[in-house]
């Protein structure tokens, strides 16, 4: 059999029915909004320790808190907008602070600048891998990677893939016009959403589309699991071979390695899983879809705990603040109770 564009065309006289989705999604705007404020607060807090306790990181800081900054957008960018998957159907809507004022246009938007904030996220992540390793095993490199060259590259290709999406996003605005002809009347019970919006399937093309993402994603997922498996394995033999691989530049390596892994669980495999349900729309994945997008919403959050533990300097000033604001004040409520009585 020759697969071509209509296999991944999900046509509408095809048997499928509307896609149902729990409540826990659709309602969930106090404790979106206790998590928002959390996130908020957690953010500055991050952004501080790092800005202020990074004197012995060198270059380093700046991945950091390149990486840490374009996460925390992101998961309040998905805070805000709470947005609600209906596979098998290449369509969503925000049901956050955004459901009751959105319409097709405010959904766009709003998925283009978290796509942006997202795959700056993950750029983040690489780069920090990268760092660490020419930082740890070959410094010479070191030069090249700081380098204006390497900044402005990585900077076109972000712009391009970026591009891409936002023309993707501009044409699914044309919901009005498209939604009867692509998915039957399945998606009318969803049509009271004011910020429903729908990609057309463009017979096939779209999905086919999409399968090639799952499958760069895909690729991307190894490289990075075998990236971290590498460099566990060069750590533990050069912590017996190498001068340079000393507890501070491990604690580093150590940290960027969790980090990776922290991506890779939150972020890598839900977004791979619902990459392919929007390639093979499976039936009844609605809800299991949107579990899958429920990860991002604590990425951030993971991902900044694991900072301020791993780094040392963070993790030291952590303990410092506990020890100032919190131990020493309740020895010193203790006394005054045993004194008065």
């Amino acid at each position: 059999m020759v697969i071509g564009f209509e296999y991944f065309w999900l046509k509408p006289e095809d048997p499928q029915s509307t896609p149902i989705v729990s409540e826990f999604f659709l309602d969930r705007s106090l404790l979106l909004f206790i998590m928002l404020i959390g996130n908020v607060i957690s953010s500055a807090f991050v952004d501080y320790v790092i800005l202020t306790q990074s004197s012995s990181l060198n270059y380093y800081k700046y991945c950091l808190l390149n990486q840490t900054i374009w996460t925390q957008f992101a998961e309040i960018m998905f805070l805000f907008g709470s947005p609600v998957l209906l596979s098998p159907y290449l369509a969503g809507f925000p049901s956050g602070f955004l459901r009751n004022i959105g319409t097709p246009i405010v959904t766009a938007i709003f998925t283009e600048v978290f796509l942006f904030f997202y795959l700056n996220s993950l750029l983040g992540v690489f780069l920090t891998l990268m760092n660490r390793f020419i930082a740890v095993f070959h410094s010479e490199l070191e030069k090249w990677f700081h380098s204006k060259v390497s900044i402005v590259t990585i900077a076109i290709v972000h712009i391009l893939i970026d591009g891409f999406f936002l023309h993707c996003i501009i044409r699914a605005i044309i919901l009005n016009t498209l939604s009867d002809i692509d998915t039957g009347k399945a998606l009318e019970p969803w049509f009271r959403e004011k910020g429903l919006i729908n990609f057309p399937e463009y017979g096939g093309y779209t999905r086919t589309a999409l399968f090639f993402v799952f499958c760069f994603v895909g690729i991307l997922f190894f490289v990075l699991v075998g990236t971290i498996i590498w460099f566990i394995c060069k750590v533990f033999i050069g912590r017996k071979t190498s001068k340079i691989l000393n507890k501070h530049s491990t604690s580093l390596l150590l940290s960027a390695l969790v980090q990776a892994g922290c991506c890779i669980i939150f972020s890598y495999i839900p977004m791979l899983f619902i990459l392919y349900c929007w390639s093979f729309a499976p039936k009844n994945s609605a809800n299991a879809s949107n579990i899958a997008l429920a990860f991002f919403s604590v990425y951030g959050t993971v991902d900044m705990l694991c900072t301020l533990y791993f780094v040392k300097p963070y993790r030291q000033y952590c303990w410092f603040l506990v020890d100032k604001y919190f131990i020493l004040r309740w020895k010193g409520s203790q006394v005054t109770v045993t004194t008065s009585t």
